[in-house]
This record gives structure tokens, C-alpha cells and sequence, in this order.
């Protein structure tokens, strides 16, 4: 189970600032069990959002710490492996909520073949959270093994921003931006 800032790389940092620099004061947010949620759990300060929903137990309990308070648990059943909750009863309290951002990561992204992940449980949520979020941001690591799966969250199509790490192999951007999605590119780690 990923802890809040427990190494997470300096590079996911640098896209969790960039990512927080995204939201407008007073929006609503998901943070789901990823790590670039866990890295912009540790900068979001009690004033920036509305309301933040999370499934991730680590993330409620660092932003809570915190003096965060505008807090919002999605329960169900706990994951050991993802520290989060999944299943039925989260899809549920998602489908009950809604936000104006989700940000996406640990996940496969391709513009013809889209978001997904190799956990259904993971994928269900994601895919949720995705489906109530007003806008949508996806961060692409390059250079790491890929993450993609069979559990496809979304179409490319519904990426509102692609956050990228490092400068993927060319052409690769092309078609996002012919979707229309503002596409970032942050330098990699040094």
C-alpha cells in the first residue's frame, strides 16, 4: 500500500503541483488511489476545494491531518493491495457524487485505445469517478514499463488534459491534441 509522499518520485511531485495548479478554488475533486493523487494529496491545502472524494484511506487520513475538512470518503469494501476502497458500495457512492476534476494515473493511456488498467475492481472505480467528473486529467509516464490492461476506464477522446513526464517517442502526442486535449509536457526526473 502507497503511504502519502512515501517515495514517491521528485517527477510525480512536479505533476501533482502542475495538476493542482489546474483547479479552480471552491471546485470539487476525486482523488482516486493513484500515485499522482497521493503526491497532490500532500500539497493541497484546506482552502483550495469545495469538497474532496477520495477512496484511498491514506489520502483521507494525511489531507485530514492536515486540517483539510471538506472530506468525503467513498466506502465499500477495503483493498489491501490498492489501500482503497473498491466494489459495489464505492461504484454506488461515486455514482451518488460528482466533482469537477479527476485525475487519472497507474494506468495504460493510447489515443486509439484508450485508458485502462489490469485490475477490474481498480478499472470499475476509476471508470466511475471518470463518468461523474466535469473535467478529466491523465498523467503519462514515459519511459516506464507500460501499465495497461484489459479494464478499460475511457475512450482517449474524454482526456480534457494528458500530463506528460519526460518527452514520449515522437508522434506519440499528435493524436491526442487531434482529439483535442491539451497535452503538457514536464521534464523527467534528472
Amino acid at each position: 500500500m502507497l503511504r502519502v509522499a512515501d517515495g514517491i518520485p521528485h517527477s510525480i511531485k512536479t505533476a501533482a503541483l502542475f495538476a493542482i495548479d489546474l483547479i479552480k478554488p471552491g471546485e470539487a475533486i476525486f482523488l482516486n488511489n493513484g500515485i499522482l493523487s497521493h503526491a497532490m494529496a500532500g500539497f493541497i491545502t484546506k482552502d483550495l476545494c469545495s469538497t474532496i472524494i477520495t477512496n484511498s484511506a491514506c489520502i483521507l487520513t494525511s489531507l485530514s491531518r492536515r486540517g483539510v475538512s471538506n472530506l468525503v470518503m467513498v466506502g465499500g469494501k477495503f483493498s489491501p493491495e490498492f489501500g482503497a476502497c473498491l466494489g459495489s458500495d464505492s461504484l454506488h457512492q461515486i455514482g451518488q457524487t460528482a466533482a469537477s476534476w479527476v485525475f487519472v494515473s497507474d494506468c495504460g493511456i493510447n489515443a486509439q485505445t484508450g485508458i485502462s488498467v489490469t485490475d477490474a475492481a481498480d478499472a470499475a472505480v476509476k471508470r466511475a469517478m471518470v463518468n461523474q467528473a466535469g473535467k478529466i486529467a491523465v498523467l503519462m509516464e514515459t519511459g516506464q514499463s507500460p501499465k495497461s490492461g484489459p479494464f478499460r476506464i475511457a475512450e482517449a477522446s474524454v482526456i480534457d488534459h494528458l500530463i506528460v513526464m519526460g518527452e514520449p517517442p515522437e508522434g506519440v502526442l499528435l493524436d491526442f491534441r487531434r482529439l483535442g486535449t491539451s497535452v503538457h509536457i514536464l521534464p523527467a526526473a534528472a
